[in-house]
């Protein structure tokens, strides 16, 4: 039987393998640009303490990013407790880097509603669609704010045009919202409030992890800002949990904040273990089948038809 070009396409092994080769294709170009053997000494002249704290820390966000994400799940009426979305979401960490096959963290969610719920598939990714969204006009808030704490970057003029870019993200965020996602408006600015402290408790681990390696208080914001330009870059799904495209982010922004390379890479390097770490617990944990009640499903299902 043979198979088309877009059925080869479609396939999520497929799909995983194109992410893989992006990753080592990424890394390959990385590391052909800096001292291997020095980023490997500083990865492991890390505290051991330091690292479990980094750990703690960036455990901690995904526990709040839980939280953001049952926000937009309740208001699609997916009334999943707590407790039960936090098992969900660390399986869905597994799924999205550690299970070949390329099943994706959201898309395994997506399926646990529908399978276990009955919640329409659409109902779900909504939900799912709109919380990345939200975590990446976190991101970008934050990354921006890093810029304008660097001393003496480029000039003071680029610092107001990043403000004023920053308070136009706001606004267009809040128009978008309006127009795209009325239905969320509700848990929005919530649900950003969550997204800053979920990136603030991550770049905060990152900062632990640059100090260890001596790097500067003074230089920290331009370490920081390059670690969220990074952690933007690896939410996009072309790399295997993100692996490679952090590093490629650290190599150009080495060039323009005047950051150490090998200290850059030695943290990206120690945050992918971290996330790795971090996602083992989804291979043990296991959300409880009957977790959805679906009364909710049952009426929007009803009023869907109606319409």
């Amino acid at each position: 039987m043979k198979l088309s070009l877009s059925q080869i396409w479609k396939h999520p092994r497929f799909r995983f393998l194109l992410k893989i080769l992006f990753s080592i294709a990424a890394l390959w170009f990385v590391y052909a640009r800096v001292d291997l053997s020095a980023v490997l000494q500083l990865t492991g002249s890390i505290p051991v303490y330091v690292f479990i704290l980094s750990l703690v820390l960036y455990n901690a966000s995904q526990v709040m990013s839980s939280k953001r994400l049952l926000l937009f799940l309740h208001k699609e009426s997916i009334n999943i407790s707590y407790v039960e979305n936090l098992k969900l979401y660390y399986q869905g960490m597994y799924y999205n880097l550690l299970l070949p096959g390329g099943v994706g963290g959201d898309g395994y969610k997506a399926y646990r509603f529908k399978k276990d719920g009955g919640i329409p598939v659409k109902h779900s990714v909504r939900a799912l669609l709109t919380d990345r969204v939200n975590g990446a006009m976190a991101l970008m808030l934050l990354s921006a704010s890093g810029i304008l704490l660097i001393p003496n970057f480029w000039m003071t003029d680029f610092k107001i045009w990043i403000a004023l870019s920053m308070v136009l993200a706001l606004l267009v965020s809040g128009v978008f919202i309006i127009e795209f996602f009325e239905h969320y408006s509700s848990v929005w600015w919530k649900a950003l409030g969550l997204s800053l402290l979920i990136q603030g408790l991550q770049v905060v681990g990152a900062v632990l992890l640059f100090y260890a390696l001596q790097v500067e208080i003074s230089s920290l914001p331009a370490y920081a800002a390059a670690f969220l330009a990074g952690s933007l870059a690896s939410a996009i799904p072309v790399t295997v949990g993100g692996l490679g495209a952090r590093e490629l982010v650290f190599i150009y922004a080495a060039k323009i904040l005047a950051i150490n390379t090998e200290k850059a890479i030695a943290v990206a390097t120690l945050f992918f273990f971290l996330h790795v770490i971090s996602s083992l617990p989804g291979l043990f944990v296991s959300a409880r089948a009957d977790f959805i009640n679906p009364t909710p499903t049952k009426l929007i299902s009803k009023s869907e038809k109606a319409s």
